[in-house]
């Protein structure tokens, strides 16, 4: 996954450097939706990765609880990077809107 998030982002930035000039809403939408994915990429890295290691590390005979622990941490980070890429997402649209509509 974090290749696809990567790469998410990597697609972002020609969109940062074709705008840059005008400094237009366009380029403004683009920057927060990349700012989105970033966050959304580093909530996954430093958020689910370890917890996901960990659960990879527990015996299934007598973990039981601490597994439950992390899942219940788990969803937080989770959460925050849907919400996040549902951000993102709906930044890059409204900056496609925008250009759009200055046409």
């Amino acid at each position: 996954m974090p290749v696809w998030m990567s790469a998410v982002i990597a697609s972002c930035l020609p969109v940062l450097a074709l705008s840059w000039h005008h400094r237009s809403a366009t380029f403004f939408f683009a920057l927060a939706g990349t700012a989105c994915f970033v966050a959304m990429l580093m909530s996954t890295l430093l958020g689910n990765v370890p917890i996901n290691n960990r659960v990879l590390d527990l015996s299934s005979e007598n973990d039981s609880e601490e597994f439950v622990h992390l899942r219940e941490r788990w969803d937080r980070p989770h959460t925050f990077r849907v919400l996040m890429t549902v951000a993102g997402l709906g930044f890059l649209l409204l900056g496609a809107l925008e250009e759009r509509s200055r046409r």
